[in-house]
């Protein structure tokens, strides 16, 4: 996180360069139709969100050309966004944390298939592993990484420190396997396959990495809902008339990674069921949990 004064000056040191080129864009939600969607057909798009000017969830664009530029910055002082992690190095983790006040840049490569982050936004950046059979990673300030392992490199150890949910995608460049290992990483040692990507948040609850992966439907049964297995959790539910086996009452996960997910929504707004005694309607409730804090952050609609 940066403070609003180093930030402004960081975007007005970007746009000046770039102040006379036909194929740049400066979009706010409200510009860009009320939405987070970027729009593609531009080398360098710049998108702002603020406290009142904001979109709950943004996407890059969806048909970049090569080298195509992003630059995304949050003005907002108290409202935190996610940018879909599609097509990035950890598109297994879902999204990505767009925190108060922070800024990324990302541009497209087509050899690689895939947003690559750049070392001009304070928020993202890159770091090349590529001396010896085992490499460690530096600790790190920014809260999305591309880690990218080549040459001779077989092991490696992830950053000790990171703030708390950044997000780590390992690109596999070698011709073996990677295997990841160490205090800093949870849940034993991991395997990164030749060309694979491997994504890992960090826990600020235990100051570790965890591999998470995934965005998967889930059904309750029981009041009390388990620690689930992926990043990104929906539960759809029918209304009472159509299920019989949910209860109506229900409690969020004692347990979860930082920054985990859980949206659930009632299609037939019933109004029936409630949450950690929060009426479920057909909006969807979107709860992220905190490590740090050791709780769900208040829900959003």
């Amino acid at each position: 996180m940066i403070s609003r004064k180093l930030l402004c000056a960081a975007t007005l040191l970007c746009l000046a360069p770039f102040a006379a080129s036909a194929a740049e864009a400066h979009l706010t939600p409200k510009s860009n139709g009320g939405s987070g969607a970027m729009p593609s057909g531009y080398s360098k798009l710049f998108f702002e969100i603020a406290d009142n000017d904001f979109a709950p969830m943004l996407t890059l664009p969806a048909n970049p050309r090569d080298l195509d530029d992003v630059v995304l910055t949050s003005m907002a002082d108290r409202r935190a966004s996610m940018l879909d992690a599609a097509g990035t190095s950890v598109a297994d983790l879902v999204y990505i944390p767009v925190s108060p006040l922070s800024s990324y840049n990302l541009w497209k490569s087509n050899s690689l298939g895939r947003w690559m982050t750049t070392p001009y936004g304070a928020d993202a950046t890159r770091i090349v592993l590529n001396k010896g059979a085992h490499a460690q990673a530096p600790a790190i300030t920014q809260t999305f990484v591309d880690l990218h392992v080549t040459r001779n490199v077989s092991s490696v150890g992830l950053p000790p420190h990171a703030p708390a949910r950044a997000v780590l995608g390992l690109v596999n460049y070698t011709q073996n396997d990677v295997t990841i290992s160490g205090p800093e990483l949870a849940g034993g040692i991991q395997t990164c396959a030749v060309a694979q990507t491997c994504a890992f948040v960090f826990d600020g609850g235990d100051g570790r990495w965890h591999p998470r992966r995934g965005r998967a439907h889930f059904q309750p049964t029981t009041e009390q809902l388990p620690k689930l297995a992926q990043r990104w959790t929906d539960i759809v539910l029918q209304g009472p008339a159509e299920d019989v086996n949910t209860p109506l009452l229900m409690m969020l996960p004692v347990e979860a990674v930082d920054g985990d997910v859980l949206q659930i929504r009632d299609v037939s707004d019933s109004r029936a069921y409630r949450i950690n005694g929060t009426t479920v309607k057909s909006t969807p409730l979107t709860y992220r949990y905190n490590a740090s804090e050791g709780r769900w952050g208040s829900p959003e609609r």
